[in-house]
């Protein structure tokens, strides 16, 4: 089995680790490596140790377990490379907030049943998203601050059922495909703070997302007018469209949201007058400074930056 010592070190004993199926040690405040014996255990299919001191390298076969469906080990100190050797048998990375190096492992973008990946907060970590991604039955992917710098959005995305897509301040260019246009359980689509082009993907305001809760733009190089109808999306609580070179008035049917916290549209090259009816979003910035300001806003922040 598994022995935890005081010190929050913990090993594995001689005994009948062949019929263990999961290991569950969330914040323990365990210390050390991983032990490279886990593979051995040929019937495991969870590895839950996030939020713990977890640190040192990972062997490439750390993970080669033939029923490994779950991996969680968020939260760690961990200082090493994806391993390689991934099973197909797995569902979940979540190796969110570590210290990881290297590159994304190509493999992941082939893993037929790999439904949710979050690898994000781990700056030193590089790579792109594979085209091959329309293999895996991703729903979930958070690469938010992992360095993918250079690359581009594969079209394939479109053909993946997206819930959750976050890829904020990871150095992508090009212009957005439609991505999300099989997407309908989307919840939320953050992809500022890069270099992306083009216009707002036009399934975004074609039909409406139930559970969808942010879109997110802010500090890119998009342009074209703000679709009116993004306002399909009744369940919206964050809009940010700031920092882009997004052109035309802001669309009056916005004051249909119902939720809506967040709408910034400072830094852009709109005009014209945003509907009052729109002063009931508790954030809501504009350019409305100057005497002939690009914006007329009673109810606008006019200094966001």
């Amino acid at each position: 089995g598994i022995k935890c010592g005081d010190g929050g070190w913990f090993d594995f004993e001689e005994s009948d680790d062949e019929h263990i199926m999961e290991i569950r040690l969330e914040s323990n405040n365990l210390d050390g490596q991983l032990p490279s014996e886990i593979n051995a255990l040929f019937l495991l299919n969870g590895i839950y140790m996030s939020n713990n001191k977890l640190r040192g390298k990972l062997d490439s076969d750390a993970f080669d377990i033939p029923n490994l469906r779950e991996v969680e080990l968020q939260q760690n100190d961990i200082f090493a490379e994806i391993p390689t050797e991934l099973p197909d048998s797995l569902e979940k990375l979540d190796m969110t907030s570590n210290r990881l190096v290297g590159q994304i492992p190509s493999k992941i973008w082939t893993l037929e049943n790999l439904s949710y990946l979050s690898l994000g907060n781990n700056p030193d970590l590089t790579g792109s998203i594979g085209a091959e991604v329309d293999q895996t039955k991703l729903q979930v992917i958070n690469l938010n601050d992992v360095d993918l710098s250079g690359s581009s959005l594969p079209e394939s995305l479109s053909k993946l059922s997206l819930q959750v897509f976050e890829v904020a301040n990871c150095g992508l260019v090009g212009s957005v495909p439609d991505i999300f246009v099989n997407s309908y359980s989307l919840q939320m689509a953050n992809l500022s703070g890069n270099s992306l082009t083009g216009s707002i993907p036009v399934s975004l305001g074609g039909y409406m997302h139930p559970n969808l809760s942010t879109i997110n733009f802010e500090n890119n190089n998009m342009s074209g007018e703000i679709p009116w109808g993004l306002s399909k999306n009744f369940a919206l609580t964050y809009l940010g469209l700031a920092g882009n070179n997004f052109t035309g008035q802001v669309p009056w049917q916005f004051n249909s949201f119902l939720y809506l916290s967040t709408l910034t549209l400072h830094n852009n090259k709109l005009h014209g007058e945003v509907d009052t009816r729109l002063c009931f979003v508790k954030t809501l910035t504009a350019d409305c400074t100057g005497e002939q300001p690009e914006i007329a806003c009673s109810c606008c922040d006019c200094n966001a930056e």
